[in-house]
């Protein structure tokens, strides 16, 4: 596993069709830090009933200063697969690492179709701009995390700081919904969904959970996430 190189940000399996004809199409989404121009990313995967193991190279969605995020585009159509076995491999500057789950891959089933990489990950955060339409003036920041559902009660949320990390704030997320069958959750943060609003400077994201009290994180590779020079975060 290269949690520090290479993260899975979130994977789903779905049936589509009808008539006796479905299939099942896989999306997945990672993020990579960026270490070199040049970058390779491919998911390694083996259907339901396949022993030999299949390479799909993954599209660049995006470059976010310090990390990329690549895409399979369009989904991976598995014909009538009811079971996927992934891992994702990352290729930069002659080196190679790997996302494998900690060694035990990663695996889903339709009925439970949807994950993100080591329980919590960043899904996305905004600059709040407010007065009027076009107005440069930051009000907060806003954004939802994708957390898997490890266990009925959990703490997810934002730790932030606008000081170099000689002080930092803890902010809660508020559930939004469940998908993948309840095995993947959205929680949301930020200006009039957390108890405290925030600003520009760096943060990272965290889940808890409440039964074993074990604590994840999503802090970019150990970079942190850092709005203070950009809108937008994915």
């Amino acid at each position: 596993m290269s949690y520090e190189f290479v993260r899975l940000k979130s994977a789903s399996l779905s049936l589509v069709g009808g008539s006796g004809e479905l299939r099942s199409h896989l999306n997945v989404s990672v993020k990579v830090k960026n270490v070199a121009y040049s970058k390779d990313v491919q998911i390694h995967y083996r259907g339901q009933c396949d022993s030999v193991w299949q390479d799909k190279p993954l599209t660049w969605k995006g470059n976010f200063g310090n990390y990329d995020v690549f895409a399979l585009e369009p989904a991976l159509d598995l014909d009538a697969t009811q079971f996927v076995e992934f891992a994702i491999r990352f290729v930069a500057g002659g080196t190679t690492y790997w996302d494998d789950n900690s060694s035990a891959n990663y695996s889903l089933v339709p009925s439970a179709g949807a994950l993100t990489g080591d329980n919590v990950t960043l899904s996305f955060a905004n600059l709040v701009f407010g007065g009027t339409p076009g107005s440069s003036y930051v009000t907060g920041i806003a954004g939802e995390i994708l957390v898997n559902n490890i266990s009925y009660s959990k703490n997810v949320g934002v730790r932030h700081s606008s000081a170099g990390w000689t002080s930092s704030v803890d902010i809660g997320a508020s559930y939004s919904q469940s998908f993948g069958g309840g095995s993947l959750e959205r929680w949301i943060f930020g200006r009039n969904l957390s108890p405290e609003a925030f600003g520009r400077g760096e943060f990272a994201v965290y889940c808890q959970s409440g039964e074993t009290g074990q604590c994840f994180w999503d802090d970019n590779f150990t970079q942190n996430y850092d709005m203070r020079y950009r809108e937008r975060l994915e």
